[in-house]
């Protein structure tokens, strides 16, 4: 599958809101490995108060663990 012009972030690259909804999509899509970076930099935007920061962390896993990387989900609940 080709990237789309719509799974890019250029108008907003520090929103975390979006960068969340942009990794999420790529997890969705099937792609984990695209969605790590995003959900890397939501975590590190975001404010410990909110309410994405948690299930940036859940959708972590679920792409260390899609990818075979058990040592990265690790550490992603170490954080």
């Amino acid at each position: 599958m080709k990237n789309h012009p719509f799974l890019e972030n250029t108008e907003h690259p520090n929103e975390t809101t979006t960068l969340f909804h942009l990794g999420w999509t790529y997890y969705l899509l099937g792609k984990p490995i695209e969605a790590w970076p995003a959900l890397e930099r939501t975590l590190a935007l975001a404010q410990p108060g909110e309410t994405i920061v948690r299930k940036t962390y859940a959708l972590l896993v679920r792409c260390a663990r899609q990818t075979n990387r058990q040592q990265d989900a690790f550490d992603v609940c170490r954080m």
